[in-house]
């Protein structure tokens, strides 16, 4: 009970910007939530703490309770909190550049929830990023199946179409640079 005070408390004063007051209310909770078995509300409050460490670019410290909220999704068996926890991770990865991390926690929420649209295009992203553009590709266009209405829509298909000339580009030039390929071969 004294865990969900406390969330509460830290709840309200975030929804109110006051982020720095907020911080020491989840960090009790975090200690207090230990004693219990509520595996939903632990995961709530760590994921919390995780994401208020990566909006203020702390991902050294957003990543350990991102991680715990995942160990309590898992344990709650709650299939939205699992997916979103490992989403938690990934944005965490991909703010610190490290995509490939990034890629392997977006796999593993689509696994959990392959229709999650959300961890399809960020996957996308970090693809795009990796410079891994065939990977990018396939994901943009699951994203659109999934979200054929997209206010990103146009967008992510004049990025689609640059993507393909890219790797048409990249094909030609190998040929050029090797035109004796498939002849070694």
């Amino acid at each position: 009970r004294k865990a969900l005070v406390l969330y509460h408390k830290a709840v309200l004063l975030k929804e109110k910007n006051e982020v720095d007051k907020a911080l020491p209310y989840y960090l009790q909770a975090s200690e207090e939530v230990k004693l219990t078995e509520d595996y939903r509300l632990a995961y709530l409050i760590y994921s919390h703490i995780g994401m208020v460490y990566a909006y203020r670019d702390l991902h050294n410290y957003s990543i350990p309770f991102c991680e715990k909220a995942n160990e309590y999704a898992l344990l709650s068996n709650d299939s939205y909190y699992i997916v979103e926890s490992y989403n938690c991770i990934a944005r965490t990865y991909s703010a610190q550049r490290n995509y490939d991390k990034a890629v392997e926690f977006y796999s593993y929420s689509l696994a959990a929830d392959s229709g999650f649209s959300g961890a399809v295009l960020n996957r996308g992203n970090a693809y795009f990023n990796l410079v891994q553009y065939k990977n990018a590709i396939t994901d943009y266009y699951k994203y659109l199946e999934l979200e054929p209405n997209s206010d990103q829509k146009e967008m992510i298909l004049r990025l689609i179409a640059l993507l393909e000339q890219e790797l048409v580009f990249q094909e030609e030039e190998a040929e050029r640079l090797d035109p004796f390929k498939d002849a070694n071969e």
